[in-house]
């Protein structure tokens, strides 16, 4: 039932430039069931999500921290936003972290995030990969030293192949590289802040899981990526599978999740191991909001005190989503 414009809730979604806020933004744009304005910022004027909200703004660099959160605490409170959704890793350490988020939440707006801790544990990767080791999850073969400095190589020791090379924090799969024969093993140099794991070549799933909040399992909505271009879906398929639901309610549980998340695994032998929990929306909830289940506007509607009906929960299964690029024009 649509509500009255009255209760218009003013919604920011930050970082509009990058994949999973472009996704929110059509799909909050594109319901009907609620009625929502939507607010976006960016660094960048050309940044396409701007361009698919009600209104937008231009936000300072997130590595000067403090004039960051003032702006966000600034804009917040002048334009009366309800929630805030973060997009980006590195904005919500900075947003969730409990001084700023209270400077914010002084505005009047809700971050809606994971808590500070829960956010550091899935982003970074060796803490998410040894708090599943510490749980009985099965992941990759992971060599448990952290690169220190530049220049470093992959110690003698190491017998898996293929290897993969990747940042402890980071996200879209940019800075990742596959190792596939020793020549390769004895090239690769690495940089500080990197570790690597055992390559897995399996099938590929990512879980969008929903959880109220008080960390309370609602619903997980396994697609397979069937084609991913920077680490990102452009093609996907809905698995709705006991086994992959089961599997991303356990994960939930034990890291405590609230709000929306997306979790990647790779089924390989009959095995499903984890590859990374990212603590926000995925490029491809899209195809869950296709499948039916529309995780953005539950999201905001949890955030309210309203709780998800068991329809809201239901989704199709073997849904395909394919993608195509779209142009928006403007003068910047």
């Amino acid at each position: 039932m649509r509500m009255n414009s009255s209760t218009i809730k003013k919604v920011l979604v930050t970082s509009a430039g990058c994949g999973p806020a472009v996704s929110v933004i059509k799909e909050l744009k594109r319901q009907k069931d609620f009625p929502l304005h939507i607010y976006s910022s960016d660094i960048d004027e050309t940044a396409p999500g701007l361009h698919l909200s009600d209104k937008y703004f231009l936000s300072p660099p997130m590595l000067e921290e403090n004039y960051f959160v003032e702006f966000m605490y600034s804009l917040c409170k002048k334009n009366k936003i309800d929630f805030i959704l973060p997009s980006l890793d590195k904005e919500i350490l900075i947003l969730s972290d409990e001084f700023n988020k209270s400077i914010i939440e002084k505005s009047g707006a809700k971050l809606l995030c994971n808590p500070h801790d829960i956010s550091i544990r899935c982003i970074d990767k060796i803490e998410s990969i040894q708090h599943c080791v510490n749980n009985e999850i099965l992941v990759p073969g992971t060599h448990s030293g952290l690169i220190k400095e530049d220049g470093r190589t992959i110690h003698e020791s190491v017998d898996w192949m293929p290897i993969i090379i990747k940042p402890r924090m980071g996200s879209g799969a940019k800075e990742n590289i596959i190792i596939r024969n020793k020549i390769e093993k004895k090239q690769a140099v690495l940089n500080k802040g990197f570790f690597y794991q055992e390559f897995i070549d399996g099938k590929e799933y990512t879980i969008d899981i929903l959880c109220d909040t008080n960390a309370q399992f609602l619903a997980a909505l396994p697609r397979e990526r069937m084609l991913v271009k920077s680490g990102q879906t452009v093609k996907g398929r809905v698995c709705k599978t006991s086994r992959l639901i089961k599997y991303a309610k356990n994960i939930a549980s034990l890291f405590e999740l609230t709000g929306v998340s997306c979790l990647q695994c790779i089924e390989k032998n009959n095995k499903l191991y984890f590859i990374e929990l990212n603590p926000r929306y995925g490029t491809g909830i899209s195809l869950a909001v296709g499948a039916g289940i529309n995780m953005p506007l539950l999201h905001i509607k949890m955030a309210m005190g309203i709780s998800p009906t068991k329809k809201e929960l239901e989704y199709k299964d073997k849904l395909i989503m394919t993608r195509h690029w779209e142009e928006r024009f403007i003068y910047a």
